[in-house]
């Protein structure tokens, strides 16, 4: 959905106020055009719920965060509802998303305040056959069979044991707190007894973290397995080591 002309914002804004009117105890959500975060308020008063897109853009996949940042500044719930598909790519890209590409969407939009994702498989959602006619903006589409097997389900549905497990949508967005490396890709989510940190890849990172550390671990999003982490305190801050897995990865600390 978008709002590109005065019609639309009417349209819109006409159904979410006779929905509201008429059924104030329903959620009331909007599933967004790829990047779109700008609603007009006759829509947005009546609107509970966000579903934004970082969508399939191979040159743009910040949004996943970006966008976050933008929805959680509204003070409303939200999801990425489209990240990047598994398996699709584009005609004349040379590129197809990878479960690599799954994670880092999922980690970067779940730290930066979003509630859920939606996954998806190229082949799944098309619910494509041998023999099926093709897009002709994709490259050749999986068939339903195949993409059953993509591994990238099994690491979103990892990310949903680890978000329960951790209790992690009751952490806050808190990037503020790195001081090393300066990557945008590296996100943090903290509550005052337990922080985590997304990093996209294996690498020594500092944050600025106060109070005893009772321990710390390192989650090989790659190889879904949980280790024991080393870490320093000093007056800089907390230095957390290499893990020495070459994979993207969560760093979960817990306080005192």
């Amino acid at each position: 959905m978008d709002f590109r002309t005065t019609e639309a914002v009417e349209y819109y804004s006409t159904i979410a106020g006779t929905i509201k009117k008429t059924s104030k105890d329903l959620l009331l959500g909007l599933h967004l055009s790829r990047g779109l975060c700008d609603i007009p308020v006759a829509v947005e008063e009546n609107i509970d719920l966000y579903m934004y897109q970082s969508g399939r853009d191979r040159y743009n996949q910040d949004l996943s965060w970006k966008l976050a940042e933008k929805f959680y500044s509204k003070g409303k719930r939200f999801v990425n509802a489209e990240i990047c598909y598994e398996g699709i790519g584009y005609r004349g890209d040379n590129y197809r998303f990878n479960r690599s590409d799954v994670r880092k969407a999922i980690w970067q939009s779940v730290l930066s305040g979003a509630e859920g994702i939606g996954y998806g498989a190229h082949g799944i959602w098309n619910w494509h056959r041998k023999g099926d006619r093709e897009s002709e903006r994709h490259l050749p589409s999986f068939t339903w069979w195949e993409a059953l097997f993509f591994e990238g389900a099994w690491d979103a549905s990892f990310a949903k044991w680890l978000v329960d497990e951790f209790d992690i949508l009751s952490l806050n967005p808190a990037n503020h707190l790195l001081i090393s490396p300066n990557v945008s890709g590296i996100r943090i989510a903290k509550r005052e007894n337990r922080c985590a940190v997304y990093l996209p890849y294996d690498t020594e990172v500092t944050l600025d973290l106060k109070g005893p550390i009772h321990e710390v671990h390192i989650v090989d999003l790659g190889r879904r397995i949980i280790m024991k982490g080393t870490f320093e305190e000093s007056g800089e801050g907390v230095k957390i080591s290499q893990p020495g897995t070459n994979s993207d990865y969560l760093v979960l600390i817990e306080f005192d």
